[in-house]
């Protein structure tokens, strides 16, 4: 994402959970905000979508400038994203 100058990545078929959304943060906390839904019934063997936001690009900070909404969890996440005033 840095490279490509990437300031918003949409990703499918993450397989992500809690755990493993917990192990990603942790290492690029710094650098990327990042917004999932998982499958509710088996979030690491199917489905789950995922928003990577570069903070280099995208402002993550602020009262308002980030909302979601899980359309249908694990397919279908919305993002609103406020970028300026």
């Amino acid at each position: 994402m840095r490279e490509e100058k990437i300031g918003i990545l949409l990703l499918q078929e993450t397989h992500m959970n809690t755990e493993c959304y917990n192990q990603v943060h942790k290492l690029f906390e710094k650098r990327l905000h990042i917004l999932y839904s998982a499958d509710p019934e088996s979030p690491t063997r199917k489905e789950g979508v995922a928003i990577v936001l570069n903070k280099h690009f995208v402002p993550t900070q602020g009262a308002g400038t980030i909302k979601t909404d899980k359309i249908v969890s694990g397919r279908a996440l919305l993002l609103i994203l406020k970028l300026s005033e």
